[in-house]
């Protein structure tokens, strides 16, 4: 996943492993020479691939710049990691136990609410929404479908999320249907009850 930020910086995140445990797995961050500045996610010394600030499998994230904060989709230990955006310092790491699958799209609201898929299982798939300073979880939207049910609001495998807040758009990656899926974000707020 890549994103730019108002520095014109591009952020990449990189689940090099060269089919090793013991490949580079961070997010790199280049200015707009693509001159490499910094990298941020590889933890601290000791740490095991999926602890603290060391992101296991790094895969979407989203940059919010008004909160200071980078969220980071470890789809390893199937949770979010939290850095600051000013100085790329771990915060913390939230939503443990609560994703039925993988963690693949981040975004966030104009409230700052934080929305991650959850690619799911047979227990469910879809968005999970959380409280921006608390990151409890605010509610749920989707539903798990199988590869013949094309219904709106439902998913298989869904991959990544972008939300458009100038046009009131949740945009969805539907990878299991082959498709794109576009939701007002406000008829998904109402129906989380946000």
């Amino acid at each position: 996943a890549l994103r730019v930020d108002s520095m014109d910086r591009l952020f990449v995140s990189d689940d090099g492993r060269d089919g090793t445990d013991v490949g580079r797995r961070d997010i790199q961050v280049f200015d707009n020479e693509n001159n490499f500045l910094f990298r941020f996610g590889t933890g601290e010394d000791g740490e095991a691939f999926g602890e603290n600030g060391n992101v296991q499998e790094p895969e979407n994230f989203a940059i919010d710049e008004d909160r200071d904060r980078i969220y980071v989709c470890d789809e390893g230990p199937n949770n979010v990691v939290v850095y600051r955006f000013s100085d790329q310092s771990f915060v913390q790491r939230f939503g443990d136990g609560i994703f039925t699958g993988t963690t693949n799209g981040v975004d966030f609201d104009e409230e700052g609410r934080i929305y991650v898929v959850d690619e799911g299982n047979a227990l469910g798939s879809g968005v999970r929404i959380f409280d921006p300073d608390t990151f409890e979880e605010l509610g749920f939207f989707g539903e798990l479908s199988a590869e013949d049910d094309l219904t709106p609001g439902t998913f298989n495998s869904p991959d990544t999320l972008l939300i458009d807040r100038a046009r009131d758009l949740l945009i969805i990656a539907d990878q299991g249907h082959d498709r794109i899926q576009g939701f007002r974000l406000s008829d998904v707020q109402r129906a989380a009850c946000l």
